[in-house]
């Protein structure tokens, strides 16, 4: 009898010992939500764009009027347009002009554009913690709000930045080098340049294959792949102003 017990006690035992295997967890699908933005031909503009990758945006174009010859608002805004079916962002200072696609999400009425003050951009960007921003556009009056606070601000009229994109496409490709290369000789062959001499030696320029810089010191010659045909002139004084684009691009540039 003692014995069945201890048998039936140890098989008790043993049976409370054995862990349960865990319920299976649900499976559950998750979709990442592209940045896609809907252009309609009327209706309200309605768009929600990257915090971090607006800021970098501004922070890399070239915008501003200090030192233009003939000072002008625009100068000092960022234009934001629809541009077949994405939305694009420009700075021009006069001599320089720069754009970037950026990643986007909402409605968009075609052809529509707005321009937004960079610098009270870039500190309204520094602000703001979300990972979003968005931009709601009614006529002149165009709002940025994030989760927390909104600003409203008035456009310029987008009439009155020069177009580029038929400029754009009449240009020849002659030459495609990686953005970090050309960064690089850009900003050495600057450290050879001094525009308090003559103005020809203030520059930077690509010809024969070669970019090419000098002082009344210093000759300096830079060999870079694909710049055989190349003809690039880009004064010293912009060089610092064009390497935060360039960080900005893909890996590879075009130079028209």
């Amino acid at each position: 009898v003692v014995e069945k017990h201890i048998k039936a006690l140890t098989a008790a035992m043993e049976e409370a010992l054995v862990e349960e295997e865990p319920a299976a967890k649900p499976t559950v699908e998750v979709q990442i939500p592209q940045r896609r933005i809907a252009v309609v031909e009327d209706g309200a503009t309605c768009v929600t764009v990257g915090r971090d990758a607006l800021l970098r945006a501004v922070k890399a174009l070239p915008w501003g009027s200090r030192g233009a010859l003939l000072p002008s608002p625009i100068y000092d805004h960022c234009l934001f347009r629809e541009h077949e079916g994405t939305l694009e962002v420009y700075a021009w200072t006069g001599p320089v002009f720069g754009s970037l696609r950026l990643k986007a999400s909402g409605t968009i009425q075609k052809g529509a554009g707005w321009t937004a003050p960079a610098a009270l951009l870039q500190k309204l960007l520094r602000r703001s913690t979300d990972d979003d921003v968005v931009f709601e556009v009614d006529g002149p009056k165009v709002r940025l709000r994030d989760e927390v606070a909104a600003t409203t601000f008035e456009s310029l009229d987008p009439a009155t930045f020069r177009g580029w994109e038929d400029a754009v496409a009449a240009a020849t490709v002659t030459a495609t080098v990686p953005a970090s290369d050309l960064a690089a000789a850009l900003k050495y062959a600057a450290l050879f340049t001094d525009e308090k001499i003559r103005p020809n030696y203030g520059v930077v320029e690509a010809r024969g294959g070669l970019l090419w810089a000098a002082d009344r010191r210093v000759l300096t010659r830079i060999r870079l792949p694909s710049f055989s045909e190349c003809s690039l002139r880009i004064e010293a004084e912009r060089v610092a102003k064009s390497l935060p684009m360039l960080s900005a691009l893909g890996s590879e540039v075009d130079i028209l």
